[in-house]
């Protein structure tokens, strides 16, 4: 688990995130996508659990927890694969170029 916490207050967690790896079979994936990847399935990092306190909602902490997840997986993967918990954190993710491999999806990449 990684928690952004306010400098301020240290012990208040701002938010936090976990990561954990994951394969995705090339039939989730869009074809276009799949196509131009080995026959077997692709190794990914699977983001759970983003989170934002609500006093820390809309002063970029989400997108800055986004950010430090995807550098923390980029030496593993170009690849990342999300789970959305609902509609709204699945458009916070789509705002930054993730994408549902299917339109019944949750799951982002």
């Amino acid at each position: 688990m990684f928690v952004a916490t306010q400098p301020e207050h240290p012990s208040v967690i701002a938010g936090y995130y976990t990561l954990s790896t994951l394969s995705i079979e090339l039939r989730q994936l869009p074809e276009d996508l799949a196509r131009k990847l080995p026959r077997q399935p692709v190794p990914a990092a699977l983001l759970r659990r983003l989170a934002v306190s609500q006093a820390a909602q809309g002063h970029g902490i989400g997108r800055m927890l986004l950010a430090d997840a995807l550098k923390r997986t980029l030496a593993v993967s170009n690849e990342t694969a999300i789970d959305a918990i609902d509609e709204g954190a699945q458009r916070f993710h789509e705002q930054y170029g993730f994408a549902p491999p299917s339109t019944t999806s949750r799951r982002l990449f």
